[in-house]
C-alpha cells in the first residue's frame, strides 16, 4: 500500500455561511415562490396592486444584488421585512398612511370551492363568512393586522414576524393572540 493509498481523500472546503443561505435563493427563478406570498401582502398593505406589484419587484431587486457575506440569517423573513419597509416607504412618500384594508375579492378561495365544485349555496356562504372575517380583520388596529397576515397569508413563524416587524417575539405573540380573541369573539356574535 502506498502513502497515498492509505490517506483520506481531500474533501473541497465548505462554502461560506452566506453562500449556503443565499445558494437556494440565486437566480429570478428559485424567487419565484415567494412572488403570491409577498405580492398578497403588499397588496393588503397598499390598497393597490400596481403599487404592490412595483414593491416585490424591488424586493427581488434587493434580494438579487445581495453580496457575498450579506446573506440573512433566514431569508423569508428578511423578505418579508424588505417588502414591508418598502410598502411604508411609498406610503410615507403618499403623505397618507392608512388602515390595513380588506382585499375585494378572496380568489384563491373561489378558485378552490370552483376546484372542489362546492355548490352554489357553499360557495355563498364561505364567500359570507370570508367577508366578515375581512371587515372585522380591518376593524383590528394595524399593528394586529399585521401580525394576522404575516402568520396566516406569510406563513411566518414568530421569530419571522419579530425580524419583519421589530417587536420582540413575546409581543408579537400577545398581538397574534389579542387579535384571534378578538376575531372569534366578533365572528361568534355574528
Amino acid at each position: 500500500m502506498t502513502p497515498t493509498d492509505s490517506a483520506p481523500p481531500e474533501s473541497p472546503a465548505p462554502p461560506a455561511a452566506a453562500d449556503v443561505e443565499l445558494e437556494p435563493f440565486r437566480g429570478r427563478g428559485r424567487l419565484e415562490p415567494f412572488w403570491g406570498p409577498l405580492l398578497r401582502y403588499a397588496g393588503h398593505l397598499l390598497r393597490d396592486p400596481g403599487r404592490a406589484q412595483d414593491a416585490v419587484q424591488d424586493t427581488f431587486a434587493r434580494a438579487l444584488r445581495l453580496g457575498e457575506g450579506e446573506a440573512p440569517r433566514d431569508f423569508r423573513a428578511w423578505l418579508f421585512t424588505v417588502c414591508r419597509h418598502r410598502c411604508f416607504d411609498v406610503l410615507r412618500k403618499e403623505r397618507r398612511m392608512t388602515l390595513l384594508a380588506p382585499s375585494p375579492r378572496n380568489l384563491e378561495h373561489a378558485a378552490a370551492a370552483h376546484a372542489n365544485q362546492a355548490g352554489p349555496a357553499d360557495t355563498a356562504e364561505a364567500n359570507d363568512t370570508f367577508a366578515a372575517i375581512r371587515r372585522h380583520l380591518a376593524a383590528l388596529p394595524a399593528n394586529q393586522q399585521d401580525v394576522v397576515r404575516l402568520r396566516f397569508q406569510g406563513e411566518m413563524t414568530y421569530r419571522q414576524i419579530a425580524d419583519a416587524t421589530g417587536h420582540s417575539v413575546s409581543h408579537v405573540g400577545v398581538l397574534l393572540h389579542t387579535a384571534i380573541k378578538t376575531l372569534r369573539s366578533q365572528l361568534t356574535d355574528c
